[in-house]
C-alpha cells in the first residue's frame, strides 16, 4: 500500500487558512470524521487520510474537494493542542489533495495503490452447482476493473435480460480493453539518483522499464483469462 508518510517541501510551503463558513461542514456525510495519530499515518493512503473509501472508488473533483476541506477542519494548526502536534498529518493531507486533484497524479499513484487483483477461477459452475450466481460473481470484478479503463464509457456485464447486441458489445469491450494503469512508480527495483555514473544509471533505469512492462503484461494477461472465463461460464452464450 503506498503511504502518506514522507516530507513534502511543496506541501510545507504554505499553511491554508482554515475553511471558512460553507466551504466545508462538520456535518458534511463526505470526509474524515476521526483524526488519526502520527503513528496511524505510514499505514494510511491519501484517500483514507481524507476519510474516503480506500481504492478511492466514485471519487470525483466535488467528493474529493469536499473530503479535503472537511480533514482540513479537522487537522489545521488551529486545532492543534501542542507545539508540533499534528504537523505531518497536515502536510500530509496537503500532499494527499495536491496529488490526487491533479489527474496525471492520480492515476499514477492509482496505479500502485493498494488493489484486489483476484479474478473468479472459471470453475465456479461445477464446484457450486445451481447456487453459483454467474452475474455476482463476474460482475462486481469487471466493474472494479473498469476503473483503470482508458476508453469510456465501459459497457456492463448486464443480467439475463440483456440482448445479444448488449452481450457481444460487452465481451467486444473487453477483448480490446485499454487499461491505463502503469507500473512505473511500483517497480523501482533500481534507484537511478544512486548510480554512480551516467552508465549505470542508464542501466538502472533500463532495468526499472523492464520490470514495469513486465508487470504490465501480467495485468493485462490477468484481463484476458477474467474475459475468456466469463465467456466459457455465461449462459447466455450456452
Amino acid at each position: 500500500t503506498t503511504d502518506c508518510g514522507g516530507d513534502d517541501a511543496a506541501a510545507a510551503a504554505a499553511t491554508p487558512a482554515s475553511p471558512k463558513n460553507g466551504a466545508a461542514s462538520a456535518d458534511d456525510d463526505v470526509g474524515p470524521t476521526v483524526a488519526i495519530s502520527e503513528d496511524e499515518l505510514e499505514s494510511t493512503n491519501y484517500y483514507e487520510l481524507l476519510g474516503l473509501a480506500k481504492d478511492g472508488a466514485g471519487v470525483d473533483d466535488d467528493v474529493l474537494k469536499r473530503a479535503y476541506n472537511k480533514a482540513v477542519l479537522l487537522y489545521h494548526p488551529d486545532k492543534r493542542t501542542g507545539p508540533d502536534e499534528g504537523d505531518a498529518i497536515f502536510l500530509a493531507v496537503q500532499k494527499a489533495y495536491d496529488t490526487l486533484r491533479d489527474s496525471t497524479k492520480r492515476r499514477a499513484y492509482d496505479s500502485t495503490n493498494e488493489f484486489d487483483e483476484k479474478i473468479p477461477s472459471g470453475r465456479e459452475k461445477e464446484e457450486q452447482g445451481d447456487a453459483f450466481d454467474f452475474y455476482g460473481t463476474y460482475g462486481p470484478v469487471f466493474r472494479s476493473n473498469a476503473r483503470f479503463a482508458e476508453k469510456r464509457p465501459v459497457p456492463d456485464l448486464g443480467d439475463e435480460a440483456s440482448d445479444e447486441r448488449a452481450v457481444d458489445g460487452f465481451y467486444a469491450y473487453w477483448v480490446r480493453f485499454e487499461s491505463w494503469r502503469n507500473f512505473d512508480l511500483e517497480m523501482r527495483e533500481h534507484d537511478p539518483d544512486a548510480a554512480d555514473d551516467r552508465y549505470e544509471k542508464r542501466y538502472m533505469k533500463k532495468e526499472n522499464a523492464k520490470l514495469a512492462a513486465k508487470r504490465k503484461r501480467e495485468e493485462m494477461e490477468r484481463i484476458i483469462a477474467l474475459v475468456e472465463r466469463a465467456r466459457a461460464n455465461d449462459p447466455r452464450l450456452k
